[in-house]
């Protein structure tokens, strides 16, 4: 990151501490060499993280560094919105979010001293923009250690209640108005079908992979009508969660993948990353729980058409979307959760046997097995 942008963002992020007392620490680099996190510190103030994205140039990223550009500009426009703050304050127990301290965008070919400030009060203009070359977003550093790469049930029970405070917050017409006006994604997550090509054409033609590979098409527009959407986090897994060890809130971190989309996609992500390996009796009482704790924030119309069995069917799409794209993309986590609902789905699509037809096939017997 340039000395100067530093400089020039301790004037807000740290304004009570002289430059040379300011400490940097690297925290994390960013997927792909894109960036780095750090921390700044300095006597008798708060510490800042501070993270910098070079964006990928759009006449010349390939379909990966694409999608990567477009999710930092979803994470800033997040964060510049507020909505982080809004969301700790609905359950400040429950959920934690880092608040912003602001969001600099640096043009192409500007020089850094140039960074422009984005109030965090309104839309991040930068939506589109092809001439962006750095976004630099700073907040407040969370005091809380990472959540173990393998959760116990507890830990998953904690997470599952934020996650329900995280998914209420913009349900129904908020995610849309979320996506419009804030610009978060239009579909959350990153394994979408849309966007993972290349990993469809990897899948295999035979058993599982075959079978996933034909209904995918279908898998994902059955997703996208369900009536049940909301805003959801995209990549919830223990690196992107931050949480004491025994009581107090869930911090979510790297909100690059917030958009629309059902929330049983985070949860199929959770049970696949977090290392659980339960007995049904478990993972039915942690299912029932997160469940329980989401519809009870919900309008009343809502949680009425939003029931258990609903969710239930739901999840299993979601469960066997994910493994649609880990067929192509390689197996990691928890693979038996998702490949047991990825059966559920397929055995009531084709009865256990690729359908002669094709994706038309899988198309029509979606309509019949889970009708909208």
């Amino acid at each position: 990151m340039p000395i100067c942008l530093v400089s020039g963002c301790l004037a807000i992020c740290l304004p009570a501490a002289p430059s040379p007392d300011v400490r940097t620490a690297h925290v994390a680099s960013l997927w792909g060499g894109m960036g780095e996190c750090l921390q700044l510190s300095a006597p008798s103030t708060k510490p800042v993280l501070l993270k910098t994205i070079a964006m990928p140039d759009v006449a010349t990223a390939n379909l990966g560094d694409a999608r990567k550009r477009a999710s930092y500009l979803v994470e800033a426009a997040f964060y510049a919105s507020g909505l982080a703050a809004a969301l700790a304050a609905a359950a400040p127990d429950c959920l934690a979010c880092a608040d912003v301290v602001g969001v600099w965008t640096i043009a192409a070919g500007a020089d850094a001293a140039d960074a422009e400030l984005v109030s965090h009060a309104g839309e991040l203009p930068t939506r589109g923009r092809s001439k962006l070359d750095t976004l630099v977003i700073a907040m407040a550093y969370l005091p809380l250690p990472p959540v173990p790469s393998d959760i116990d049930v507890v830990m998953a029970a904690r997470i599952l209640d934020a996650l329900a405070v995280f998914h209420a917050a913009h349900w129904g017409d908020a995610a849309e108005d979320a996506v419009a006006v804030i610009g978060l994604a239009e579909q959350g997550s990153y394994w979408y079908l849309d966007t993972r090509p290349d990993e469809w054409r990897a899948m295999g033609s035979r058993g599982l992979p075959g079978r996933l590979k034909a209904a995918a098409a279908a898998i994902d527009a059955r997703l996208k009508a369900d009536p049940g959407q909301c805003i959801i986090h995209g990549d919830v897994k223990p690196a992107n969660l931050m949480a004491a060890a025994h009581a107090g809130p869930v911090a979510f971190v790297d909100m690059q993948y917030v958009g629309r989309g059902v929330p049983s996609r985070d949860v199929a992500k959770l049970f696949m990353a977090g290392g659980l390996d339960l007995e049904p009796a478990a993972e039915d009482s942690l299912l029932r729980g997160y469940h329980a704790a989401l519809v009870a924030r919900l309008a009343p119309s809502a949680a009425a058409t939003f029931t258990y069995d609903a969710f239930d069917v739901q999840l299993s799409l979601a469960a066997a979307d994910l493994a649609r794209f880990l067929c192509g993309w390689g197996w990691w986590g928890d693979d038996a959760f998702l490949k047991a609902r990825a059966r559920i789905v397929l055995d009531a699509l084709d009865g256990g046997k690729l359908l002669p037809g094709g994706g038309a096939a899988y198309d029509e017997a979606m309509t019949v097995a889970f009708p909208v």
